[in-house]
C-alpha cells in the first residue's frame, strides 16, 4: 500500500513539473519582435540652417504646417553681409588692377 501511495505521489509530482515547465519555462522571455511592411509618417521634423547665427524672427507658430521653400525664422546676418562687402571690395580692388 505504501509502494502504491508513493507512486501515486512521484506520477504527480513528475506531471506537475511537466506542466509547469510546458506552461511557464517554455514561453518566450520579453516582446516578440513583429515583422511587417508598410509606411511610417512622421509628425515632427527637424529643421536646420546651412549657416550659424542669432534667430531674429519666426515667421510661423509651432505645430503649424509649412510648405517647402517657405520662411520659418530669419537669422541675424551682420558678419555674412561683412563678408560680401569684403569680397566685393577685393572683386574691385582685383578689377581695377587688371
Amino acid at each position: 500500500m505504501k509502494k502504491k501511495k508513493a507512486l501515486i505521489f512521484a506520477v504527480l509530482a513528475i506531471a506537475g513539473l511537466l506542466i509547469y515547465y510546458f506552461a511557464y519555462e517554455r514561453r518566450p522571455k520579453g516582446p516578440e519582435p513583429i515583422g511587417t511592411t508598410g509606411v511610417v509618417e512622421s509628425l515632427e521634423y527637424s529643421i536646420s540652417s546651412k549657416i550659424a547665427g542669432k534667430v531674429t524672427m519666426v515667421c510661423c507658430r509651432e505645430g503649424a504646417q509649412v510648405k517647402a521653400g517657405q520662411l520659418v525664422a530669419t537669422i541675424q546676418n551682420d558678419d555674412l553681409k561683412a563678408a560680401l562687402r569684403q569680397a566685393q571690395s577685393a572683386l574691385s580692388a582685383q578689377e581695377a588692377t587688371a
